[in-house]
């Protein structure tokens, strides 16, 4: 669904593991051959997995891109664009 919604369907796949997440991250994406994968903290609270998804798919879409995955002024583009296409605050 967030694929479709925010990003046209144009992300592949990734391999999503809720587990512990080292550095105190609540998420992780690794650009993993020959797909991608999201790491989600077991730890944070419920109502943060799918703002963290989507924070980390917007990194997928860096890769994808070829860009390095920042958090930069077009990181923040995407986060506004998928905050107001999903109702909720993607930071």
């Amino acid at each position: 669904m967030v694929n479709r919604r925010c990003f046209d369907g144009v992300l592949p796949t990734p391999k999503i593991l809720y587990c512990y997440v080292p550095w105190g991250f609540w998420g992780f994406c690794e650009n993993t051959s020959p797909k991608y994968t999201i790491m989600l903290s077991d730890r944070m609270p419920e109502d943060q997995v799918l703002p963290t998804l989507v924070h980390e798919m917007i990194h997928m879409l860096q890769f994808e891109q070829d860009k390095e995955p920042t958090h930069g002024r077009e990181f923040k583009q995407w986060c506004q664009h998928c905050s107001k296409v999903l109702g909720i605050s993607v930071s």
